[in-house]
C-alpha cells in the first residue's frame, strides 16, 4: 500500500481526493489535523511514497512547501493540484521539482494514469540501484544457492551476481543460451536466491499444443471438457508465491502466447471453463534457446517477448567457456564411476585431452552424454579413447570449414535439410533410442520427438 500524503486547505477537496484514491488503488491518502510546518520534517516526510500538493494556502505556500520537501527528501514525488489552470505556473513548478501538475476537479483516469507511471518508474529506479549496487560486489552474497553449477568463468560468475540482484524482485526474466548451457540451473538458482516461500515448479512447452498448455498452467474446472470430472488445479497456482520456469518458450502456440500475454499484463488467468479470473502470485522465469533477432524474426509476438525479458540472462555456450571442461569433465566422470562401481574416479589425461579439443556444439549436456558413453563402453570393454574418437569424428556438426557443407549434400543444404540429417544419424548412432538421440544432438526429449515426427510424415 502507498502512503499519500495530503496537503491542502480545502476541506472538501481532502475528502473527495481521499475517496477516489481509495477506489482507483492501492492506496492509503494521509490528510494530518496538525499544521503545515509539522509535516516538512525528515523523520515525517520519510514515512510517505508521495505527496499532493495545494499551491494556495497560508504561509507556507506551495511554493515554499515545495522548495522545502525537496531539499530535506529530494527524491520525494509531489504531485501540484490546484485549481489555477495556467501553463506558465505549471512550467514554474515543474521547474522547481514537482513530478507533475494537475488541475481541479481532478480527472480521475488521468489522477491513475499518473500514480501507475509514477510508482512504475519509481520501482524500477529502485530496482536499478538495487542490481547496480550489487553487481559492484566482487563476492556473492549466497553462494551456495549456486553449488549444482559447476563454473570458474568470469562471465558466469557475473551472471551469479546480477541472479542474485534481480532475485528479490517479482519482475519476469528471461534466460537466453544453447541448449545445454544450463538454463534450468540458472532458474533453479534464482529460485533458491530469491527467498520466496512457494514452490519452484518447472514447464517444458517444447511440442505442446494450446489445449495442454493452458490445461497444465491454469487449471480446469470440472465438466469443463470431456473427461474433466472433477476440478484441478494448474502450475500456476502450485506456484503460488514461488517461481515458474517456462523452458523452450520459444516454440509456444500463438493462442497459448496470447493468453500468457494477457497474464503478464493483468496477473489474472482462467481456469479453462470457469468465468471467475484468479490472481497469479508466482514469478514467471522463461528460457529461450535461439538469439533474440531470430526469436523476434519469427512467429514469436514481439510484446510478449518485452513482457518476459524485463531481466534477461544470457549464458555463454561451453566453446566459450573452454576452462570449464576439464572441472565438468572430472564431476561428470567422477559421477558416473561411482554410479558404475569403477575403482578409479579419476579421468585418463587421454579423455581430457580428447575433449579440451572438442567443440561441444551441445554444450555441457553433450559432454556429460560424451562421458557418461565412454565409461559404459569402458565397462563393456572398449578404451575410453577410442569412444570417444569415434564421437567427435562422426558429429556431423564439427565440421567448420563452408566447403564440408556442400561435398556432404552435394549442394549447399537447407536448414531443415541439415536438421533431418542430424535428427537421422543421431537415431542410427543410437540403434534408434530417441532420448540419447536427444542428448547427442542437444535437444530436449520433447523438442527431438517433434521435429522426428515432423521428419516421419514427410
Amino acid at each position: 500500500m502507498k502512503n499519500i500524503l495530503i496537503i491542502d486547505d480545502d476541506e472538501y477537496f481532502l475528502k473527495s481526493v481521499s475517496r477516489v484514491l481509495k477506489t482507483i488503488g492501492d492506496f492509503n491518502p494521509v490528510t494530518p489535523d496538525s499544521g503545515v510546518r509539522s509535516l516538512l520534517k525528515e523523520s515525517v516526510l520519510k514515512q510517505y511514497d508521495a505527496v499532493f500538493l495545494d499551491i494556495h494556502m497560508p504561509k507556507p505556500d506551495g511554493r515554499e512547501c515545495l522548495s522545502i520537501i525537496k531539499s530535506i527528501v529530494p527524491s520525494m514525488p509531489v504531485l501540484i493540484i490546484t485549481g489555477e489552470n495556467s501553463a506558465e505556473t505549471a512550467v514554474e513548478y515543474l521547474k522547481l521539482g514537482a513530478y507533475d501538475f494537475l488541475t481541479k476537479p481532478i480527472d480521475i483516469n488521468r489522477l491513475k494514469a499518473t500514480l501507475d507511471n509514477l510508482f512504475l518508474l519509481k520501482s524500477l529506479e529502485e530496482e536499478l540501484d538495487l542490481v547496480t549496487r550489487h553487481l559492484l560486489k566482487n563476492e556473492l552474497e549466497y553462494p551456495e544457492h549456486f553449488h549444482r553449477i559447476i563454473t570458474n568463468d568470469e562471465q558466469m560468475m557475473r551472471n551469479f551476481r546480477y541472479i542474485e540482484a534481480i532475485a528479490p524482485t517479482s519482475k519476469p526474466v528471461m534466460i537466453i543460451g544453447e541448449t545445454g548451457t544450463g538454463k534450468e540451473l540458472a532458474a533453479e538458482a534464482l529460485h533458491r536466491c530469491s527467498g520466496r516461500k512457494g514452490q519452484y515448479v518447472t514447464l517444458d512447452v517444447s511440442g505442446v499444443d494450446d489445449a495442454v498448455f493452458s490445461d497444465t498452467l491454469f487449471g480446469h474446472v470440472r465438466g469443463a471438457f470431456t473427461g474433466a470430472d472433477k476440478s484441478r488445479s494448474g502450475l500456476l497456482e502450485t506456484a503460488a508465491d514461488g517461481t515458474i520456469f517456462l523452458d523452450e518458450i520459444s516454440d509456444l502456440p500463438e493462442a497459448s502466447q496470447i493468453k500468457l500475454l494477457r497474464l503478464l499484463q493483468t496477473g489474472e488467468y482462467y481456469p479453462l471453463g470457469s468465468d471467475l479470473p484468479k490472481i497469479s502470485r508466482a514469478r514467471i522465469v522463461t528460457a529461450v534457446n535461439r538469439p533474440v533477432d531470430e526469436l523476434l524474426a519469427g512467429r514469436f509476438r514481439n510484446d510478449l517477448y518485452y513482457r518476459l525479458s524485463t531481466f534477461k540472462i544470457e549464458l555463454p555456450p561451453l566453446r566459450e567457456r573452454r576452462e570449464d571442461i576439464d572441472a565438468l569433465a572430472r564431476y561428470f566422470y567422477a559421477e558416473t564411476a561411482r554410479e558404475l562401481r569403477l575403482t578409479s574416479e579419476e579421468p585418463p589425461k587421454e579423455l581430457l585431452d580428447i575433449l579440451s579439443n572438442y567443440s561441444f556444439p551441445g554444450n555441457i549436456r553433450e559432454l556429460k552424454s560424451m562421458v557418461e558413453d565412454a565409461l559404459l563402453n569402458f565397462k563393456l570393454g572398449y578404451s575410453i579413447p577410442e569412444t570417444l574418437n569415434r564421437k567427435v569424428n562422426k558429429n556431423p556438426r564439427q565440421s567448420s570449414s563452408k566447403s564440408g557443407l556442400k561435398s556432404l549434400f552435394g549442394h549447399f543444404p537447407t536448414l531443415q535439410e541439415i536438421t533431418d540429417r542430424l535428427i537421422t544419424e543421431a537415431m542410427e548412432e543410437t540403434g534408434g533410442k530417441q532420448k540419447e538421440a536427444a542428448d547427442i544432438i542437444g535437444l530436449s526429449r520433447q523438442a527431438f520427438n517433434r521435429r522426428l515426427n515432423i521428419l516421419r510424415r514427410r
